[in-house]
């Protein structure tokens, strides 16, 4: 259930959005899910037209801008390893470049589909500095509870050319106990069949007069002519490999063996550190089904009762 829908308020001819990573964290006894997502989207605005993109995430979320560069840490990649290269760094690092005289990010390199590095053009990378504002729903102000989705408008973005954009989300209390802990197994899903989750199991549960508004701000996510598929999807879940809680403090996590991923697969580059596990497709239907491993979460327990 935890990927990203985008849309663009001026249709989708002035956006390409070439590569969606994001790096999950789970963690069961503080019921939270904590999503660090990167985006590299081409303007095809002119300067002078000011751009916008809208972000949709299921249930009801908690959005941080984060600072693009340098590339991002998750918030559960522990401060004590601060001279390490993050997991984002370690995989990606190597498309950009920072340079020194002109203090300005190019992109260097890209990720060809069989997973290894093509050179290309060196193209400069403006890093998005700007607002998320959310998009006002029928949630009441201050409602912590769950709803079906919770959606934002980033931008400006002022100029044509790469954008390299990071923020962070948060999925908590009632929406985690519903997309997570409410199953023996939980998915990572494709923006189709999380506009699908939406739109056929969570709106039929609102009151019939609820429904409508709803359907209506889904609408842009939903209509071809201003949704947004990225060219590749990235996956990256913190605790999948090795279970080394001195430098991720998010829960071990396991693929469901009885289901095999759709349409996504293991992508042959992982992190060195194997404290991650990444997935790599170019299919908007995908399903990931992911699981806790038991031994991890009993292991925290009793520091996190307080318990030397």
């Amino acid at each position: 259930m935890h990927c990203i829908v985008l849309s663009s308020p001026n249709g989708k001819g002035v956006w390409y959005i070439s590569r969606s990573a994001e790096v999950l964290g789970y963690h069961r006894l503080e019921r939270r899910a904590r999503i660090l997502f990167m985006l590299v989207a081409k303007n095809l605005l002119p300067s002078g037209r000011p751009n916008t993109l809208g972000v949709l995430h299921r249930g009801n979320n908690r959005f941080t801008r984060a600072h693009a560069w340098p590339l991002p840490r998750h918030p559960d990649e522990k401060p004590e390893f601060s001279q390490a290269k993050g997991v984002l760094e370690q995989l990606y690092g190597e498309a950009f470049e920072f340079d020194e005289q002109t203090q300005r990010v190019y992109r260097r390199q890209v990720l060809s589909p069989d997973d290894t590095w093509r050179l290309g053009k060196r193209t400069e990378v403006t890093l998005w500095e700007g607002e998320a504002r959310e998009i006002p729903s029928p949630k009441p102000e201050g409602f912590e509870g769950y709803v079906p989705f919770t959606s934002w408008t980033l931008g400006p973005f002022d100029g044509m050319g790469h954008y390299l954009i990071a923020f962070e989300l948060e999925v908590s209390g009632e929406s985690y106990d519903r997309l997570v802990e409410e199953h023996p197994f939980f998915t990572i899903d494709g923006p189709y069949r999380l506009l699908d989750e939406i739109e056929y199991g969570d709106l039929p549960r609102l009151a019939q007069c609820e429904r409508g508004e709803w359907m209506r701000l889904l609408g842009p996510f939903k209509d071809e002519a201003s949704r947004l598929d990225s060219v590749s999807y990235d996956l990256v879940i913190l605790g999948g490999g090795r279970a080394d809680a001195t430098v991720t403090s998010a829960d071990k996590i396991e693929v469901e063996q009885d289901i095999r991923p759709c349409g996504a697969c293991e992508a042959p580059r992982q992190d060195p550190g194997l404290v991650s596990k990444r997935f790599l497709t170019f299919n908007p239907f995908f399903s990931i089904a992911v699981k806790y491993a038991a031994g991890r979460i009993a292991a925290r327990q009793p520091d996190i009762a307080g318990v030397p």
